[in-house]
């Protein structure tokens, strides 16, 4: 039952409800259109052409109804998960604009107001099913072994499940434009095309269909990022999901030079084409612990059902920047997405706060101080992490030239290098994770990452200070 706040915004918006006449202004073309809507004052409409008419909320009333997806969608995590604000206010406007059409202008009626909400469950209850996703990835060349990340499923194209659709492998081999099924057809041709040799599988429950896109095809890039987080990324660097940005699987290079001569020839960029058939399979065995552990950070975020919520979605915000970076051909775009996805697995607010988190997290995990040197003997473990965070600052914030193969420069001239950086967000992910995992199994363990710091802290001895901004 929607409640006294929720019943308030309901009057609010429909009080900003109109109906207009569109008899002499028909037909419209799209700056008519947009004119003759300004002048009504109307942003969220439905047409009624056989009635000639136009039905539709102001600009105070979609703000309105925004406000009351908003708190809508607060009453639960379910709600929350089910559908984005944009698509529930656009629900909430279809219903209302449904009942407020042929009506006095009177407040809703009790048994109106019960309608409503009837309505509303009722609609919610019809995303309550389970929707699985087929997304081809570019992963290896290779046939290897089925392998999963959280409930993320992994097949070779020559695998495919084609036990989901009741089909056999010869139905599936066969298909074509005018056989097609599911629009399987469609998927094989974008696989070929792009040299996709891997399917993803993920099922995703309880989403409002445009909402489960999304969730299924973030959950593919995170188990991408854990899966480049456990093999050499040598290898992996470009495992991709191909509907996202992808390294094309092979490019030609033509040069012509001033004195005449020239070169010609063919890069191929497929990851994992060096490792050996079935050599995914081993690596992936030989890091079956850690990728367990990142895997439950997954299935945490994307069914809804984890201890920890908000741990296993900053872990995975910060999963998914590093397989960002690891998309970016350039360096200095590439440390800055580096340097976010550490950020976001701390939860720093601001560049002191980042630098603090990050010295904190070199003590934590790492048993270096700030004062400590590295062991490469260029810097300390603060001046490190000063030169990280001044990166990203200065790469976002245009004070160093980004088309630059130079890195930039922290204070004292310092700069971090990139693989240094990449090294460390790696070795960070992975920490955490398994951090979490203890700490989530001890005795009521709070949903906070700055309770996870200092458990750890108190789990190495609680030696040392706290870091320093």
């Amino acid at each position: 039952m929607l409640d006294s706040d929720q019943m308030r915004l309901l009057e609010l918006v429909r009080a900003e409800f109109k109906t207009v006449s569109t008899e002499g202004h028909m037909p419209f073309d799209d700056r008519s259109y947009v004119r003759f809507l300004q002048s009504h004052g109307l942003t969220d409409v439905s047409v009624f052409p056989y009635k000639s008419e136009i039905s539709g909320f102001t600009k105070d009333g979609r703000a309105h109804l925004s406000s009351l997806a908003k708190s809508l969608r607060a009453t639960s995590a379910a709600r929350l998960r089910t559908v984005s604000n944009t698509m529930l206010a656009g629900t909430l406007s279809k219903l209302l604009i449904a009942m407020l059409r042929d009506r006095l202008d009177a407040p809703f009626t009790e048994e109106e107001r019960q309608a409503f909400d009837a309505n509303l469950a009722a609609w919610f209850k019809s995303h309550e099913e389970v929707r699985t996703h087929y997304i081809p990835c570019i992963i290896s060349p290779w046939a290897d072994i089925e392998f999963a990340i959280g409930p993320v499923r992994f097949r070779h194209a020559s695998d495919f499940p084609v036990a989901d659709f009741g089909m056999t492998v010869d139905q599936f081999n066969t298909l074509d434009e005018t056989s097609d099924f599911y629009g399987l057809t469609e998927l094989k041709r974008f696989m070929s095309e792009r040299h996709a040799d891997w399917i993803a599988v993920v099922g995703i429950a309880d989403h409002e269909p445009s909402k489960a896109v999304v969730t299924a095809d973030l959950s593919v890039d995170v188990a991408l990022a854990i899966l480049q987080l456990v093999t050499p990324l040598d290898h992996y660097r470009f495992v991709a999901r191909l509907s996202s940005r992808t390294t094309p699987a092979w490019r030609p290079n033509v040069v012509r030079t001033s004195g005449g001569g020239g070169s010609g020839g063919v890069i191929n960029l497929q990851p994992g084409r060096s490792v050996v058939p079935e050599g995914l399979g081993v690596i992936l065995k030989a890091n079956s612990a850690m990728m367990e552990s990142m895997g439950s950070r997954l299935t945490g975020y994307v069914d809804g059902a984890s201890n920890l919520p908000v741990l296993d979605e900053t872990w995975c915000n910060a999963a998914y920047w590093y397989h960002e970076a690891l998309a970016e051909p350039l360096e200095t775009v590439a440390i800055a997405k580096l340097e976010t996805s550490i950020e976001v697995l701390f939860r720093s607010v601001n560049s002191s706060g980042s630098t603090k988190r990050l010295v904190d997290g070199l003590e934590i995990f790492f048993g270096l101080k700030k004062d400590d040197v590295l062991p490469d003997g260029t810097m300390t473990a603060g001046e490190f992490a000063a030169a990280i965070v001044t990166a990203r600052s200065r790469v976002l914030h245009g004070t160093w030239q980004t088309l630059t193969s130079d890195m930039p420069e922290g204070k004292a001239g310092k700069a971090i290098g990139f693989q240094e950086t990449e090294q460390l967000a790696r070795s960070l992910l992975v920490a955490v994770s398994v951090a979490i995992d203890k700490y989530a199994a001890t005795a009521m363990p709070v949903d906070q990452v700055e309770t996870l710091l200092e458990w750890r802290r108190q789990a190495n001895g609680g030696a040392g200070p706290s870091g320093a901004s």
